[in-house]
């Protein structure tokens, strides 16, 4: 079912509405029910928003890593890459992190230098961005900042629905009433502490007032004044929904806090389930209620996913993220086979290790992110000489290792190709951090053939074991060296 809409998540009152909480739950309902594919995506200034609740905090530093001249990650890629032309759906689909098995992208912030530009980049390029971001869902909901900036008013203007998460405060719907009467027509309200105000429904009409429904999406937000029953009556109703429901009274906790709805996980029998759960007092009690279901599609998506979709995603698996090239996954699933079955046909084939010298001095002397610009360098050089899909690749075997692989070569065929190539190369990397370093590197190689073994099994884990002794010695003699 494709419905491509743009939902727009948005309350006139900041940091107490639920807007994020509320948008994530109902994205991972929507991917539960197969509703079709979203994506995830916010316009707050602020950094910590979505990314705090759907990332580890490891991938949260990657992405606001100061200066990561390799990013590839987050919405300001993307609208820089509008800004000055068009954004392919490859392209979004690697500034994404996919999760929920791709039932869900999250176009995370990265890193934002200036709030100003920010909304200037996304209300000028907005447009194409969301017309970018169809081609890989059929929903794309966005948190919209409060603060009435400029990306947020072209947002609201845009989308096909405004969900607006608003407190049961007269003067607050008064507010939406009077200054936003033009969302009134696409606009449906969740709301929260429905007994802090218990006369409100039957003291303010509000068909009366502006002639327009308003459509309640669903408690997202229980408050802590329920009772037993109503608990129970709720649970029974998330049955027709969830394939299992479950009430249970927790020991008392005289530190226990609301810490909303949760959402996480599990694999049993091969089976993905999403699983919300949430803590609630009610009679003076705790109780823990919790709801699954197996993810649309049940044991894995590719049943769900298009040719190309299926395609795009090996790519990614294949791939090694900083550099580009091939990864090991690819090296010990697809070549190491390959090089099985040339072996038994008798034609030739060889690898070779190349490695930075003096790794460890390197990263000590210029620091990490230099490394990695490093790292990107050396494997985008030898990638322009061995690149044929099926004959010669490249691929980062670990850090600043990687292997070269080729057809119909023996060893000693590669190691004289691999020297002059070597010869050409730059021997220095000019980096893009600070006052724009020069880096000076030299690259230790050993290669090894198939002619070198007696037989035709197991042949890169012995490859491997030959090159591997072979570049120990070069890097114990000084390093610099083809052989």
């Amino acid at each position: 079912m494709v419905i491509r809409m743009k939902v727009a998540f948005w309350s006139n009152i900041r940091k107490k509405g639920g807007v994020s909480t509320n948008m994530v739950c109902i994205a991972a309902v929507s991917a539960i029910a197969g509703i079709g594919r979203s994506v995830l995506l916010e316009n707050h200034y602020n950094v910590n928003n979505l990314n705090g609740m759907l990332l580890s905090q490891e991938k949260i530093a990657m992405l606001h890593e100061t200066g990561q001249y390799y990013n590839k990650y987050g919405i300001e890629y993307i609208l820089k890459r509008l800004y000055t032309g068009t954004a392919s759906e490859q392209l979004i689909r690697k500034a994404s992190i996919p999760l929920l098995y791709s039932s869900i992208y999250y176009l995370p912030q990265s890193y934002i230098v200036n709030r100003e530009v920010f909304d200037y980049e996304f209300e000028l390029a907005h447009k194409d961005l969301f017309q970018s971001l169809e081609s890989i869902s059929d929903m794309v909901f966005i948190d919209t900042e409060s603060r009435g900036n400029a990306s947020s008013v072209q947002i609201l203007e845009e989308a096909d629905l405004v969900v607006v998460n608003i407190d049961q405060d007269k003067g607050d719907w008064d507010d939406y009433f009077e200054n936003y009467a033009s969302m009134l027509e696409k606009s449906v309200f969740q709301w929260y502490n429905s007994r802090k105000f218990p006369d409100l429904w039957e003291n303010w009409n509000f068909a009366r007032r502006k002639r327009r429904r308003v459509l309640m999406m669903g408690k997202l937000q229980m408050d802590r004044e329920w009772t037993e029953q109503d608990l129970r009556t709720f649970a029974e109703g998330a049955q027709a929904a969830f394939e299992t429901v479950l009430l249970d009274e927790l020991p008392q906790d005289t530190g226990w806090q609301d810490e909303g709805l949760q959402v996480s996980y599990s694999l049993c029998n091969g089976r993905v389930s999403c699983v919300l759960h949430r803590t609630v007092r009610a009679d003076g009690k705790l109780w823990r209620i919790t709801m699954s279901a197996p993810l649309a599609g049940n044991l894995l998506p590719e049943e769900r996913m298009s040719a190309r979709e299926r395609e795009l995603c090996r790519e990614d698996l294949n791939h090694d993220f900083l550099s580009g090239v091939y990864n090991r996954r690819y090296l010990e699933t697809v070549i190491a086979a390959e090089l099985d079955r040339w072996a038994e046909q008798g034609r030739k084939a060889a690898v070779a290790l190349v490695s930075l010298d003096h790794g460890a001095q390197l990263r000590d002397t210029y620091g990490q992110p230099v490394m990695d610009q490093l790292i990107c360098f050396v494997a985008n050089q030898w990638k322009k000489y061995f690149d044929i899909p099926g004959s010669q690749i490249v691929c980062r075997l670990t850090g600043t290792t990687f292997v070269v692989g080729c057809l119909d070569l023996d060893g000693g065929q590669l190691a004289e190709q691999m020297r002059n190539i070597y010869a050409e190369m730059p021997h220095e990397c000019v980096t893009s951090m600070g006052m724009m370093k020069r880096v000076p590197f030299t690259l230790s190689v050993a290669v090894a053939g198939l002619d070198e073994l007696d037989s035709a099994a197991n042949c890169w884990q012995r490859l491997y074991a030959i090159c591997d002794e072979r570049l120990r010695g070069i890097q114990i003699s000084g390093g610099n060296k083809i052989c």
